[in-house]
């Protein structure tokens, strides 16, 4: 079987729980099957660093970047998250990243 890159952003106060709000949405749009490319298909692993203090479109695109050039997206049944920084409300805003099963 292979893999396909994923990148979803998030907002929560914990990287795990914004893995755990994307993984349920994951499962609610394409089922539990281990091999639904999708962020269900991964075991979360922790946060990988910060990208910003302050949350902004500009942000959006260092992180794409960041996961894309230093990360790789990361190892298959993976997923990480790098810190985005807070939105206008307070919310720490997450890229969740990694490659999942298909």
């Amino acid at each position: 079987m292979g893999a396909v890159d994923f990148l979803v952003f998030k907002k929560a106060e914990t990287a795990r729980e914004a893995y755990r709000i994307a993984r349920d949405e994951a499962v609610r749009f394409a089922g539990e099957n281990s091999y639904n490319g999708t962020i269900s298909t991964t075991d979360f692993r922790g946060v990988a660093g910060r990208v910003a203090e302050e949350w902004g479109p500009e942000v959006e695109e260092s992180a794409r970047r960041a996961v894309r050039d230093d990360f790789g997206y990361g190892e298959k049944w993976e997923c990480l998250a790098l810190d985005c920084g807070r939105d206008a409300d307070g919310r720490t805003v997450w890229a969740l990243f990694g490659q999942a099963a298909c």
